[in-house]
């Protein structure tokens, strides 16, 4: 007998994918619309082809209507339930609060996303997602941290199997099944959790992709840019992938990451200047434990107090 799916849902996602797709800017001429369009460059030229005194025009980011944006985030839902046949959906979002925000030294933890703009609609669609889909909204940890714990718990199951639903590289290290909602491609981890690593161009550079425990440990090497994780020093997606391609197995990505740090930032114990201008004593160890743990997706759910067992092979 066949298991059933459940589907884990990253909201977060959601949140800003449809919220986005549900915007547009409209430039006003002397208070009034004249034109709209996907592209602040596209109104500017519209006025400027037609001879409009610039003086005069105003251009501004408007939202569809709410009920327009919220049968999108329907739409979205349901479409994804169909393409992975799944019996049960459980939507995630994350909370204000994040472990990791104390952890992080080296640099702040998504400290480069405090300019990021929500959507206009994001909170509606939060609290649709919450009221209408019983969304779980994480505390402490983030959403991809509960879809990870729940997938892990799940796989014992006689009688359900999880499907991840995102977009997000990090949970592939997790092995089960992640689909991905915008390529529309399964991925099923749990068939190979070592995983692979490809090093494909982009733009003038190069970038990992790759999937498993594999693609984890190059995370280690090269950060994580989107969360601001510096990884080691100086080492880009062609390095990484240079030391790890021909590891065979989880104990010799571990060597080769060990063995890279040591080398950079030496055994012995040094101050350091966290990014907030406070002190600490660390060596290459220190540094490495950091970043593995900002990186790792938990697979289990906090103790009482609020801490975590993390994965530690260092």
């Amino acid at each position: 007998m066949s298991k059933k799916i459940h589907l884990l849902y990253d909201g977060d996602f959601l949140r800003y994918a449809v919220g986005f797709a549900n915007e547009e800017f409209q430039a006003l001429y002397g208070g009034k619309p004249v034109f709209k369009s996907g592209s602040m460059v596209e109104c500017n030229e519209y006025c400027t082809a037609n001879g409009l005194d610039h003086d005069r025009v105003e251009i501004k980011k408007v939202a569809a209507p709410v009920a327009h944006c919220l049968a999108s985030v329907k739409r979205a839902l349901g479409a994804a339930v169909k393409q992975t046949n799944a019996s049960a959906i459980t939507i995630y979002i994350s909370g204000s609060t994040n472990f990791r925000t104390k952890i992080a030294k080296q640099k702040e933890y998504k400290g480069n996303r405090k300019e990021l703009v929500k959507p206009l609609l994001y909170n509606d669609i939060t609290q649709y997602l919450l009221k209408r889909f019983n969304a779980i909204k994480t505390e402490g940890i983030e959403a991809d941290d509960a879809m990870a714990i729940k997938a892990t718990e799940i796989i014992s199951s006689d009688e359900w199997e999880p499907i991840i639903c995102t977009a997000d590289k990090d949970l592939y290290q997790v092995p089960v099944k992640v689909f991905n909602v915008q390529s529309g491609v399964l991925t099923d981890v749990s068939q190979d959790p070592f995983g692979e690593l490809t090093l494909k161009a982009q733009g003038s550079g190069s970038v990992l992709k790759g999937y498993g425990i594999k693609f984890f440990y190059s995370q280690c090497l090269t950060g994580d840019v989107v969360d601001n994780i510096p990884g080691l020093s100086r080492c880009g997606a062609k390095n990484a992938y240079k030391m790890l391609a021909e590891c065979p197995d989880e104990e010799s990505c571990q060597k080769v990451v060990l063995e890279a740090y040591k080398k950079v930032y030496g055994d012995d114990p040094v101050e350091r200047t966290a990014w907030d201008g406070s002190k600490y004593i660390g060596n290459y160890l220190t540094l490495l434990e950091e970043n593995c743990r900002l990186l790792w997706m938990l697979r289990e759910r906090p103790n009482k107090d609020g801490t975590h067992r993390f994965m530690q092979w260092w």
